[in-house]
């Protein structure tokens, strides 16, 4: 899964309309929690996008992603976006940029025949 979704990303990075944010670098990282219900076990993945941009000052802007994987089956569902300070997109562009990877991400989905399913657990962490 992270191979698809760093394909993914580094595509809509290097869209001509977000060009003027100058990513210098993205770094994805991944840590998984298990979540008991209902006497099943499901693996919750939170995968983080980290950017570093280049405004005249340096400084780093997270994307975060939940991600879960259920029932032993490969099904991405995308929650929310956030920044490190876990508030929802707090600029404009990074917004922009979230929902395009939530759309290519999707229709990934859609064309692989990834969809959000019942395994997938309602968790908010």
């Amino acid at each position: 899964m992270k191979n698809i979704l760093t394909i993914i990303i580094k595509q809509i990075l290097n869209n001509e309309k977000y060009k003027y944010l100058n990513v210098s670098h993205f770094e994805y990282k991944e840590h998984s929690k298990a979540i008991y219900k209902n006497s099943n076990v499901y693996e919750k993945n939170i995968a983080e996008l980290i950017f570093l941009v280049d405004t005249g000052k340096w400084f780093d802007e997270t994307i975060r992603f939940e991600m879960c994987m259920c029932s032993n089956k490969n099904v991405l569902e995308i929650k929310k976006g956030y920044n490190e300070n876990c508030t929802e997109y707090p600029h404009r562009e990074y917004r922009n940029i979230a929902l395009d990877m939530i759309f290519e991400i999707e229709n990934f989905q859609n064309k692989n025949k990834l969809y959000k399913n019942e395994g997938c657990v309602n968790y908010e962490y």
